[in-house]
């Protein structure tokens, strides 16, 4: 607004005073009366606009079928995709608009018919899931680790991909099966295994590497087929309550100080949304209970950390999105290629760090050396699914742990098997 502005109730008023033969008063009387009924009915135009907007959406009908829901309105007007969406709060996200189409009726109003597909159909609702958690996480007392006497120089990293937490068989051509029992008991041989070197760590990580679930609604990111999996509150339990043992008996261990987890949450079977939540509750468990453990999630397709001259970059091998085809079990000449550029426009060149690319995806286990460092393919701690037995034989499930020293590039590989 401008400051000074000149009153343009009494700017002209010796004209019109001459013209009409009247007093200069007289007109600026006249014109504040027409200002007031000017903006009187500027204002009952505005009500009148804005009572057609409240009321531009009447609900006629609604009915539910299956996982879909279909509404027909009546509005004064045509309804776009946004309105409806914001109509009905669907969010693109537990519920989308799957079509909808305007119809105009004789008296000009508009029938609009919309299919809302119910994304989520067998997961907790908002206040399901408070009290799930709550349920969870009450009366956690927190610990202390205690102090251990570490060496300086060496660290542990534990390598865990392709969960499939929720992956169901139902005619295994090898006869293997996955349960929550069957997970406990992997996870627990792996933090055994830690403890059976021997040693204490300067710094102990646990890498997750993705596709902790078999996917939401039993289907990939991509939506392309449906899975057979369990639902999404048993995918949920399954990975919640297993973890939150694993990670007791990790971190009651001694075997280090210095604890960080790192999740790759950018994967094809769980993406970065169920991951996410996934890997959140447990980390809500773990800091009420371990408040110096640390957390790193990794969004991105491939990001890393940096410990001592080596470079870690981590990646499940697949995004939730883009990419057509995994990182191959192999590192072939293109992948080797993309991985050197990357490196090297984030400023960590090969030729100056110890690079290892650590990544999951294919559920099987295999070391490559590239000029863009090591390549290293984590096999799947549940082993193989229906899928991957039909079109490319039985995998052995197992999980990776690697000891590296900080100032030399010397690295030992255990692939765990199980």
């Amino acid at each position: 607004m401008f400051l000074n502005k000149p009153d343009r109730l009494g700017y002209g008023a010796g004209k019109l005073a001459r013209q009409f033969k009247v007093s200069k008063e007289d007109v600026i009387k006249a014109k504040a009366l027409a200002k007031d009924l000017i903006h009187g009915v500027e204002k009952a135009n505005l009500q009148n606009i804005i009572s057609e907007q409240e009321n531009v959406i009447s609900l006629l009908s609604e009915k539910v079928e299956n996982e879909n829901k279909i509404v027909e309105l009546s509005s004064l007007r045509p309804l776009s995709k946004e309105e409806i969406e914001l109509h009905f709060s669907i969010d693109n996200v537990s519920s989308k608009l799957s079509s909808y189409w305007n119809k105009q009726l004789p008296n000009g109003k508009y029938i609009v018919s919309a299919n809302i597909k119910c994304i989520v159909s067998d997961f907790y609702s908002e206040n399901q899931l408070r009290e799930k958690l709550a349920s969870m996480y009450s009366n956690i007392s927190s610990v202390t680790l205690p102090e251990v006497v570490v060496p300086k120089g060496e660290a542990l990293f534990i390598y865990i991909a392709d969960d499939h937490s929720g992956l169901s068989f139902n005619s295994s051509l090898f006869n293997n099966s996955w349960n929550k029992e069957i997970y406990l008991q992997r996870m627990t041989k792996i933090v055994k295994k830690a403890i059976s070197f021997g040693r204490k760590f300067e710094t102990v990580v646990i890498v997750r590497l993705g596709d902790e679930a078999d996917g939401w609604n039993g289907k990939t990111t991509r939506q392309d087929h449906s899975l057979g999996s369990l639902s999404n509150k048993d995918q949920f339990d399954i990975f919640t309550e297993v973890n939150n043992q694993f990670y007791d008996m990790m971190f009651s261990s001694e075997l280090s100080n210095e604890y960080l987890v790192v999740t790759c949450n950018n994967s094809n079977h769980s993406g970065s949304g169920l991951s996410y939540i996934l890997h959140k509750s447990t980390e809500f468990y773990v800091q009420a209970r371990y408040p110096e453990v640390m957390f790193l999630p990794i969004n991105e397709f491939i990001s890393g950390i940096e410990w001592g001259n080596h470079i870690i970059g981590l990646t499940h091998g697949k995004d939730e999105k883009f990419m057509k085809s995994p990182m191959p079990l192999n590192l072939d000449v293109k992948t080797d290629l993309w991985l050197y550029d990357y490196y090297d426009h984030k400023g960590y060149s090969p030729n100056k760090k110890w690079v290892s690319t650590i990544k999951g995806d294919i559920h099987k286990f295999n070391i490559n050396d590239g000029k863009s460092g090591r390549y290293v393919n984590v096999p799947s701690i549940c082993g193989s699914s229906e899928w991957i037995e039909h079109n490319f034989g039985n995998t052995k499930p197992g999980a990776v742990i690697e000891l590296y020293e900080k100032d030399s590039p010397d690295i030992t590989t255990i692939n765990l098997r199980f």
